[in-house]
C-alpha cells in the first residue's frame, strides 16, 4: 500500500506542475523551446534527465543480468561521452536562433531536406517514447499486478497528458524533480541488494568471470566504439537533446549545462551494471522466491522491479519505482515534444496553414503528440527489448542526419544536393544493413551506413558546392 501511495503521489505532482507550467505559455517559442530562458543547471538537469531513461536504468540492468555483464556499463559511458563532446559544438547550433532541427534543415538546405528531416525525427520520437511505455508498464505491472496492456495504457495517457500541458517548460521542470529522483532511487538500491547478495566478493564468486569483463559481453571494442558514436551522432541531431540546447539563455549556459550532464551520467554508469551484477549472483544463489524467479525467467526487464519489490523495504521500494517511473518518463516526454513540435512548427505551420503562429501551432503541436502517443503505444506492444528499440530509433535519424546538420553549421559549401543524398544513404543503407541485406563482419551495423553517408555528403558537396553561401 505504501509503494502504491508513493508513486501515486508522484505521478499527481508531475501533473501539477504540467498544469503549473502550462500557465507559463504565451506564445509558440514558449512551448518548444521555453522563451530560450534556461539556465545552465536546469539545462544540465534536462539533459541529464533525458538521457538516464528507461534504457540507462531497467535496460542495462536487465543486460548486465544477461549476456552484457559488467560491460553494460558502456552503454552510459557511450552516453556521457557525448554529451561532454556536445559541450563543444552545440553552442555554435544553439546560435542559429531556429526551434527545431528540421527548420533548421530547411532553411540551410531546402523545403525537401526540411520534410525529410522532420520525417525521420517524428519515426524517431515515437520509437523513443515507445521504449520509454515499455517500462513505465513494466513497473506498474510488478508494482500492482496490472495488466501489461492495461498498465501501457495508463502510462500512456499520464505522459501524453502532462506532456502537452506544459511544452518544453514543463518537461524542463520536470525533469529536474524527476533527476533526483532516478538518482536517488537507484542509489539507495544498491546496499540492500548488496546486503542480500553477502557483499560484493560473493556476487562475484556467483556469476562467470567473463561476466565481470568490461568489453566481452557487449561485444567488444567495435561494439563499445559504435554505441559512442551512435549516441554522439543521435544527440547531435536529435531533436529531444538539441532542444534543450535551443532553449538555453546563452551560449554558456549550453555548454556548462552539457558538460555537467554528461559528468553525472558516467558518475552513474555504474550503479544499474552494479545492480544487475547482484540480481544474477542472487539468482544463482537461488535465494529468490519462486515468483521473483519465474518473473526474471520471463524477460530481463523484470529483473530490477521483481528483485526489488521482495527484498527491500516498502518505502524504499516506492521510492525506486518512482524513480525509476521517473527516468522512462523524462525521456518520453521530451521524444513526444520533440514529434509535436516538428509538426507542429516544420509540417503544419509551413504547409499546411502558413498564417499560423502562436497559440495555434502550440495547438496543433499538442493534437500531433496525441495521435504520436497512440503509434508509440501500437510500437510497445509489438516491439522487441528496450535496448534495440532505443538503438534503432536513434540510429534511423542520425546516420543520415549527422553530417549535413553539424557540418552545415560550420562549412559554408555544403550543399542540398549533398544533404539529400546523405540523408538517404544513410537511412537505406542503416535499414538494408539490420535487414542483413549488406553483411560486412566483424564491423557493428552503425559503421558502413556512417561512412557511406559521409562519403556521399562530401562527395557530392565537392562536386556541387552551395556558392551562395561564400
Amino acid at each position: 500500500m505504501l509503494v502504491w501511495l508513493i508513486v501515486v503521489i508522484y505521478l499527481l505532482v508531475i501533473l501539477g506542475i504540467g498544469v503549473y507550467s502550462s500557465r507559463k505559455i504565451r506564445s509558440s517559442s514558449d512551448y518548444l523551446v521555453a522563451g530560450r530562458k534556461l539556465g545552465p543547471w536546469v539545462v544540465a538537469a534536462t539533459l541529464a534527465a533525458t538521457s538516464i531513461d528507461g534504457g540507462s536504468t531497467i535496460g542495462v540492468v536487465a543486460s548486465a543480468y544477461g549476456k552484457w555483464g559488467a560491460s553494460a556499463i558502456w552503454y552510459n559511458i557511450s552516453i556521457g561521452i557525448a554529451l561532454v563532446l556536445l559541450a563543444f559544438l552545440a553552442p555554435r547550433m544553439r546560435k542559429t536562433g531556429v526551434r527545431t532541427v528540421p527548420e533548421y534543415f530547411r532553411i540551410r538546405y531546402g523545403h525537401a531536406a526540411g520534410i525529410l528531416e522532420s520525417i525521420l525525427t517524428i519515426v524517431s520520437m515515437i520509437g523513443i517514447t515507445a521504449a520509454q511505455l515499455k517500462v513505465s508498464a513494466s513497473i506498474l505491472e510488478v508494482m500492482l499486478g496490472m495488466d501489461y496492456n492495461t498498465a501501457l495504457i495508463l502510462v500512456s495517457v499520464l505522459i501524453c497528458v502532462y506532456s502537452m500541458l506544459g511544452g518544453m517548460w514543463g518537461v524542463a521542470m520536470t525533469d529536474a524533480l524527476q533527476l533526483i529522483m532516478v538518482v536517488v532511487g537507484m542509489c539507495l538500491t544498491v546496499p540492500f541488494v548488496i546486503h542480500l547478495a553477502g557483499g560484493f566478493q560473493q556476487v562475484a564468486s556467483q556469476v562467470d568471470p567473463e561476466t565481470l569483463s568490461f568489453t566481452a559481453g557487449i561485444g567488444g571494442w567495435g561494439q563499445i566504439l559504435g554505441y559512442i558514436l551512435l549516441f554522439f551522432m543521435a544527440f547531435a541531431s536529435g531533436e529531444e537533446v538539441i532542444s534543450a540546447y535551443y532553449g538555453a539563455e546563452n551560449r554558456s549556459a549550453v555548454r556548462k549545462g552539457s558538460l555537467m550532464a554528461g559528468a553525472l551520467v558516467m558518475l552513474m554508469a555504474g550503479v544499474p551494471v552494479l545492480l544487475g551484477l547482484c540480481t544474477q549472483a542472487l539468482y544463482q544463489m537461488n535465494v529468490l522466491s519462486p515468483g521473483v524467479m519465474n518473473a526474471m525467467d520471463q524477460s530481463g526487464r523484470y529483473a530490477l522491479p521483481a528483485l526489488a519489490a521482495t527484498t527491500m523495504p516498502p518505502l524504499a521500494v516506492g521510492v525506486l519505482f518512482a524513480g525509476i517511473l521517473s527516468a522512462a518518463m523524462s525521456s518520453a516526454d521530451s521524444a513526444l515534444l520533440g514529434a509535436g513540435s516538428v509538426y507542429g512548427n516544420d509540417i503544419y505551420r509551413v504547409y499546411i496553414n502558413t498564417e499560423a503562429e502562436g497559440k495555434k501551432v502550440v495547438a496543433v503541436a499538442r493534437v500531433a503528440m496525441i495521435f504520436s502517443t497512440i503509434a508509440s503505444f501500437l510500437t510497445a506492444i509489438y516491439a522487441g527489448d528496450i535496448l534495440s528499440v532505443i538503438v534503432f530509433s536513434l540510429a534511423i535519424r542520425a546516420v543520415g542526419s549527422f553530417f549535413p546538420y553539424v557540418f552545415g553549421h560550420f562549412w559554408k559549401r555544403s550543399s542540398k544536393i549533398a544533404c539529400i543524398a546523405s540523408l538517404l544513404t544513410g537511412t537505406v543503407a542503416y535499414l538494408m544493413a539490420i535487414r542483413k541485406v549488406l553483411y560486412i563482419p566483424a564491423l557493428n551495423t552503425i559503421f558502413p551506413p556512417v561512412i557511406l553517408s559521409a562519403a556521399v555528403f562530401f562527395f557530392f558537396t565537392w562536386l556541387f558546392p552551395d556558392h551562395r553561401t561564400e
